[in-house]
């Protein structure tokens, strides 16, 4: 043992042997108390915060995994469905690719991954059924890349290639069940989607050949030949209704949540909406003070009788042929005036409104000068038309908020008690390291205080070695003693000093001398 720690180790004996047996009691209790406050804290501490890694797994999916992640020493929990697997949060990321690499977890449908493998009388019925297989499995791959759908299964039925038209006339069919993620649905969007990506995907399919279900039963596309094109143009039409009635029904609510505050209206909007598109032409004569001649015709006929007979092509009145001494004229004018007219092509551009209703229900009451202030002010904000049949309807009512204020105050108690946690976590480790340092100080300095005092005067005995006793400055009235003489000199002024600086321990140095005398 080198003789620092010896020394050290020696100090450390001397002062627990100077210790009563409360005293050493209390030593070894404290000591205890330190060590395991250490060793729990350093385990709580420690212990990794858990993160899922992959949910909603199948059992044979789940059993891989976690025998993967066995492997890999990498610490797990299940959920409490057994389809749930947590990880520390640290290495959900690392393991998520380290899995993917080897093919984890698998996806329980097989693509084209058939056809990889060439066997031999495989015939040609088994290869049909193959592909259609693989054109399965590769649809629904497909479609649970969208992140709103967690799994997916597509049934599609090829019809046989025939000679005869009439055979071929309803073409193939698909249905398609999706297993939603969460609680949000699909959007009318993503549904016509998927029809498209569908019909597209297969030949001899058509989007009226296609039907989307979830696995709660819920119908979310199927086309209805009483409908018409409903899953074209119709779908189109309802998304674009829909944003009508988010913007006007978000125009109502920024208000009166900016003058009642949050949470405090509910308003619903119901918008129909005409998606004709309409083509008219007019063409009207409207009369005009100035008379513009467009074509002027002039006819004059004239005789003047000399006792000849009138010529035959002259239309003369009957009674005047006779008179051959007569005379004769006629003048036939023709004059067209040019017409002034409005022509007028008229388009009509589908989506206009044909009808609004607004319901507003409001968290409070209302005079009815208020109430009537409030509605016009709404009326204005929403573009509302009475001569169009527009309704608007403004009722109050106080609303249940007992299960908003439990569901708040329970995720407020949860982040408080998590803060909580976690701010005492930091701050016992942080008091009881200072207190375990500040605890050894004090020890090592008492230890040193009782090494220095006890060391100079040769009190630290073992083994037969005595330590060197340090030679203080000697005055200069006492520089002529003798080498023994400046000894006992420094004993005693050492002595001195200790009695006057720290009286315990010279109390207990002395008790030490007079118990070994």
């Amino acid at each position: 043992m080198p003789a620092f720690f010896r020394v050290i180790f020696e100090q450390i004996v001397t002062v627990i042997k100077d210790l009563s047996i409360a005293q050493r009691m209390t030593l070894v209790l404290l000591g205890i108390v330190i060590f395991v406050s250490l060793f729990a804290l350093s385990i709580w501490g420690s212990r990794p915060d858990y993160q899922t890694l992959y949910a909603g797994l199948s059992a044979q999916d789940a059993g891989d995994v976690v025998k993967k992640l066995a492997e890999k020493n990498i610490p797990y929990k299940l959920g409490a469905d057994g389809t749930t697997i947590l990880v520390p949060a640290k290495n959900v990321r690392g393991t998520r690719v380290s899995l993917a690499s080897e093919g984890l977890p698998k996806v329980s449908t097989v693509g084209f991954e058939l056809f990889d493998q060439f066997k031999l009388g495989t015939t040609e019925f088994t290869q049909k059924v193959n592909y259609q297989r693989a054109m399965e499995a590769e649809l629904a791959r497909t479609v649970m890349t969208i992140k709103e759908i967690h799994a997916a299964r597509v049934h599609i039925v090829i019809p046989e290639d025939s000679l005869f038209a009439e055979d071929n006339k309803d073409g193939a069919s698909a249905s398609l069940v999706v297993d939603l993620a969460g609680s949000q649905p699909l959007t009318d969007g993503q549904v016509n989607g998927l029809v498209h990506l569908m019909a597209s995907s297969v030949k001899g399919l058509t989007a009226k050949n296609v039907s989307i279900v979830d696995t709660h039963g819920n119908v979310l596309y199927a086309y209805s030949e009483e409908e018409g094109m409903q899953a074209g143009l119709s779908m189109t039409q309802v998304e674009v209704q829909r944003k009508v009635e988010k913007m006007i029904q978000f125009q109502i609510e920024s208000m009166l949540t900016n003058v009642f505050g949050a949470k405090s209206c509910v308003v619903r909007v119901n918008v129909a909406m005409n998606f004709d598109r309409l083509n008219s032409d007019s063409e009207t004569y409207l009369p005009s003070d100035v008379q513009n001649v467009r074509s002027e015709r002039a006819v004059e006929e004239g005789y003047k009788g000399n006792n000849s007979p009138p010529p035959a092509n002259l239309n003369i009145p009957a009674g005047q042929n006779s008179a051959q001494n007569s005379n004769y004229s006629k003048t036939d004018e023709t004059r067209n005036f040019e017409l002034s007219k409005r022509v007028e092509h008229f388009t009509k551009s589908p989506g206009a409104i044909q009808k609004l209703s607004i319901a507003v229900i409001l968290d409070r009451k209302l005079k009815d000068d208020e109430k009537q202030n409030l509605m016009d002010a709404i009326s204005s904000a929403s573009g509302l038309d009475k001569n169009r049949g527009d309704i608007l309807t403004l009722s109050t009512f106080p609303f249940d908020k007992t299960s908003l204020e439990k569901d708040t105050k329970e995720m407020k108690s949860m982040k408080q008690n998590e803060t909580i946690l976690m701010t005492f976590k930091n701050v016992g480790l942080v008091l009881l390291l200072i207190l375990t340092v500040f605890y050894a100080r004090r020890q090592l300095r008492r230890l040193s205080t009782i090494s220095a005092s006890g060391g100079a005067w040769g009190v630290n005995q073992v083994a037969g070695t005595t330590r060197e006793v340090p030679l203080p400055i000697i005055p200069l009235e006492d520089a002529e003693l003798s080498a023994d003489d400046q000894k006992k000199q420094a004993m005693k002024n050492s002595i001195i000093d200790m009695a006057h600086t720290d009286p315990e321990v010279f109390a207990k140095i002395l008790r030490r001398w007079l118990s070994e005398d």
